[in-house]
């Protein structure tokens, strides 16, 4: 599975607004962060721009206090 992180609200409300479903919130580092499926091929196609302000990998970040 592929995930999309979102690292603010703003964002978060955007990924929303476009069909991603959120999985889950968990914190890396200091920061919150707002984790959704990435499934480009069904939603979405992402610019230059989009893609410095999402966090894409392959990777689930859980950690105590993230929730699912």
């Amino acid at each position: 599975m592929k995930f999309i992180y979102a690292l603010n609200e703003t964002d978060k409300e955007e990924l929303k607004a476009k069909g991603y479903r959120e999985l889950f919130t968990c914190n890396i580092g200091k920061s919150k962060a707002y984790a959704f499926e990435n499934i480009p091929h069904k939603i979405a196609k992402f610019s230059a721009e989009d893609k410095k302000r999402f966090l894409f990998t392959n990777l689930a970040h859980f950690n105590k206090g993230g929730n699912l």
